[in-house]
């Protein structure tokens, strides 16, 4: 007989509105237990905690709810009482005759689940974040969507692969999406639903619970597991997948035009700034040619690949011919490295993904991935010299082209304990805050899209700031560190330009020092 669960979304302690919506429920019709995904207490977590330890909350059915977990702690399952069960560790566990794979969240912000778990059936897996491009080729509509293709966690992502559910119940987005089902890698039929964050707020995408009808997998015939209904959607995750292996392949042929490697910088002709035109395939210029193909009804040749396009009016564009090519210290496979124009101090460098995109966020898994190599190797490198890196990311609306960068500035160590108070005291003058990034949370969840200002302090912290429309200086970053460091003048980039004979002899002397840790070389 199949088990009528009601799923919830993080409950942050709201006991009275989660039970009391259940209770309301239940007046009209039945249900065996209840799962919740995410936080259950929320920022007041001992309290919470003591109010269902003491027996002051009583829930209305069968509870089962997330505890905390450490890694390499096997799921079990503690009862409390008052019809409240606390799953403590990550793993599968068996519920009223249902395989559930939960996934945990350790006090470090970790995402853990047993490697030596290979369960054959997964009714439900239940996670605390969505995986990484779940959203993908699906329609979501209402407010707070922009960049859904990249939300979630790549860890999830990783896990729901492996595991292959029939069911994924993620919290997390503080969004209510019920994804179309999509076949996964073992060819189990996958159905994804995000739950909201438990609140008093009715709106569509805001809610909550979630009721499914479900029996045991090992019940079911292969075609009830497997078998595609008329909305089956080809899988997110492995579109995404062959989407960035044909976009690496194309960089990695684009890049060839590069002559040049670590030692001597590459000076082919889009680094030189010749203005050649683009040939068609009669060698005639492509402007004049997909003219003549419009006029012939023909479909239009396809873009060039974003390395080799002309951003003319970009400055860090590889093919702009505005691009200072001495600046340069280290070129990837998706990003470089640049020495800062004006740097605050000689271990003040830009990192940039090749592609010329707007924000980080913005940028593929590829180059993201590039880029945390580099910040750690970095950070590395700076600590030789007894430093820490400051890595900022201001990003915002605008009309020109804005390539998205990270400044990355080293700052001596004894002030690293003030550089977070330095930043939130200068943010909470324009009435900002900002909030603090676990390991598993990516940006996108709390910016929803929006300009931010993205903080990470080596080894420290990572922290985010939604802008919403709040006016600051381009240069805000560079103004507290160098107010902290007692350099006022240096606040503007500016004021710190030197001769391009300077400059290259900087960027020889930094690309030297980080030859031993640039996982570019």
């Amino acid at each position: 007989m199949a088990k009528r669960v009601l799923f919830a979304g993080q409950c942050d302690g709201h006991f009275d509105i989660l039970f009391g919506k259940i209770s309301a429920l239940l007046e009209k019709q039945k249900f065996d237990l209840l799962l919740c995904g995410g936080d259950m207490f929320g920022s007041d977590r001992m309290q919470a905690m003591q109010k269902l330890i003491q027996g002051e909350v009583k829930a209305p059915l069968p509870t089962y709810f997330c505890g905390p977990c450490k890694e390499g702690e096997a799921a079990s399952v503690d009862e409390i009482g008052n019809n409240l069960n606390m799953i403590v560790g990550s793993g599968m566990v068996t519920i009223e005759g249902l395989e559930v794979a939960i996934v945990g969240v350790t006090s470090n912000g970790d995402i853990v689940f047993p490697d030596d778990q290979h369960p054959s059936t997964v009714d439900v897996l239940l996670t605390p974040a969505w995986p990484k491009a779940v959203a993908f080729g699906a329609k979501m509509e209402g407010d707070g969507v922009e960049g859904k293709d990249k939300w979630g966690s790549v860890r999830v992502q990783q896990l729901a692969r492996r595991l292959c559910p029939r069911y994924h119940i993620a919290a997390g987005q503080n969004l209510f999406f019920k994804r179309p089902p999509f076949q996964s890698e073992s060819g189990v039929l996958t159905r994804f639903v995000g739950l909201a964050n438990v609140s008093a707020d009715s709106a569509p995408n805001k809610k909550f619970l979630h009721a499914l009808a479900l029996k045991p997998m090992a019940t079911l015939s292969s075609s009830d597991v497997s078998g595609v209904t008329p909305d089956t959607t080809p899988n997110p995750y492995s579109l995404v997948e062959e989407e960035e292996a044909r976009r690496k392949q194309a960089t990695t042929a684009a890049r060839d035009r590069f002559s040049g490697s670590y030692g001597s910088m590459p000076k082919g002709p889009l680094l030189e700034g010749e203005r050649r035109e683009h040939r068609g395939r009669d060698d005639r210029p492509m402007k004049r040619q997909r003219h003549d193909d419009d006029r012939r009804g023909r479909q239009q040749p396809k873009e060039v690949h974003p390395l080799l396009q002309r951003m003319d009016e970009c400055w860090f564009c590889l093919a702009s011919p505005k691009v200072e090519k001495h600046l340069l210290i280290s070129i990837g496979d998706e990003s470089y490295i640049a020495m800062a124009k004006g740097p605050l101090t000689p271990e003040h460098v830009v990192v940039l993904p090749i592609a010329h995109c707007s924000s980080l966020l913005d940028a593929s898994s590829d180059a993201r991935q590039e880029i945390e190599k580099v910040k750690e190797g970095l950070e590395k490198a700076y600590a030789s010299r007894g430093l820490v890196p400051v890595i900022m990311e201001r990003f915002g609306h605008t009309r020109g082209n804005h390539h998205a960068h990270l400044q990355v500035i080293g700052v001596k160590s004894e002030l690293s304990s003030s550089l977070l108070s330095s930043f939130e005291a200068a943010f909470a003058a324009k009435n900002l805050s900002f909030t603090a990034l676990p390991g598993w949370m990516a940006m996108g969840e709390i910016v929803k899209g929006g300009p931010y200002f993205y903080l990470e302090i080596g080894g420290r912290g990572r922290y985010v700031c939604p802008l919403g429309n709040a006016r600051l200086s381009v240069q805000i970053g560079r103004e507290v560190i160098a107010e902290l460091m007692g350099e006022h003048k240096k606040a503007d980039w500016k004021e710190c330009v030197t001769s391009p004979k300077e400059e290259k002899e900087t960027a020889l002397s930094f690309r030297s020092f980080f030859k031993a840790f640039d996982p570019l070389a």
